[in-house]
């Protein structure tokens, strides 16, 4: 059996981002237009692929069609 009273180093804890929140707010309210912003972002970064924009913020690709209809964001064909 192994033993060792050495210390052992522990992984560095990573939090994933966080997903974007669709609430029934106002989208007037700041928290709001910060996660528009956010999607958008995530869109652009991921070629305006729903699919993959979806696993970059946690979500699934219908919760991101369900917030870019909210948000009134308008999907770009490439």
């Amino acid at each position: 059996s192994y033993s060792s009273s050495a210390p052992v180093a522990s992984a560095p804890v990573v939090s994933p981002v966080p997903p974007v929140t669709v609430d029934e707010a106002d989208f007037g309210e700041p928290e709001l237009r910060t996660s528009r912003e956010r999607l958008v972002s995530a869109m652009e970064q991921c070629g305006w692929v729903q699919a993959k924009a979806a696993r970059l913020l946690g979500l699934t690709p219908r919760q991101i069609g369900y917030a870019l209809k909210k948000y009134n964001v308008e999907v770009k064909r490439l």
